[in-house]
């Protein structure tokens, strides 16, 4: 290394320029491969960085997933528990009714829970009086209704607007069940979640 450096030096010599260049030209050869390294090093650490970030940012995507999924199968739960209701299986609608008030009571974030018939007819609601007509309604979601009728198996909707639900749920998704009589697709129960029960999942994740 000195050699070479020497070696630098007199070839300057042969050169009319003042002896401070020589110095910087010097000086600036020197730290050249120090540059390098130190650019290569900041650069390693960004990519080091950049995954990480990846990695933690994957990792609580799938802890939101998870705890969503959670969301969903408790709900699937509590509609399947109500589903083999003794009201029900006996086409007891109005003492079913009641059955659904009280639930939708214990729930703060479904925006209601409705029962239609194997032909998508709207039969119950529990955000109003049996005695009413909610079979004027179009049906919630009627794709998630549709795939419940036709596999048979619990089914969630699309994130949806619909202006006949209270304000704060007007956003809102369906979770359906099949409620199965002999085999057979009798009825589908459906909660009707407000969307903000998302959002107070992030939150809390």
């Amino acid at each position: 290394m000195v050699s070479r450096l020497k070696e630098v030096l007199a070839s300057f010599s042969k050169f009319p320029f003042p002896l401070r260049w020589h110095f910087v030209v010097l000086v600036s050869a020197a730290m050249l491969p120090l540059v390098i390294f130190a650019s290569m090093m900041v650069s390693k650490l960004a990519h080091s960085q950049r995954l990480a970030s990846e990695r933690r940012l994957m990792y609580e995507t799938q802890e939101l997933a998870a705890a969503v999924d959670r969301e969903v199968e408790s709900i699937v739960r509590t509609l399947e528990a109500l589903a083999v209701s003794d009201q029900l299986r006996r086409g007891q609608l109005r003492s079913f009714h009641d059955e659904l008030v009280l639930v939708k009571q214990t729930q703060p974030n479904w925006a209601t829970i409705q029962l239609h018939s194997e032909q998508g007819e709207l039969l119950i609601t529990a955000i109003r009086e049996f005695d009413e007509t909610p079979q004027r309604l179009q049906p919630f979601d009627p794709k998630s209704l549709a795939r419940v009728l036709v596999t048979g198996k619990p089914a969630v909707g699309s994130i949806i607007r619909r202006s006949d639900l209270p304000k704060k749920d007007e956003v809102s998704f369906a979770v359906r069940v099949p409620v199965l009589v002999n085999s057979r697709v009798k009825y589908i129960l459906s909660a009707v979640i407000g969307a903000n029960a998302i959002q107070e999942i992030v939150t809390q994740s």
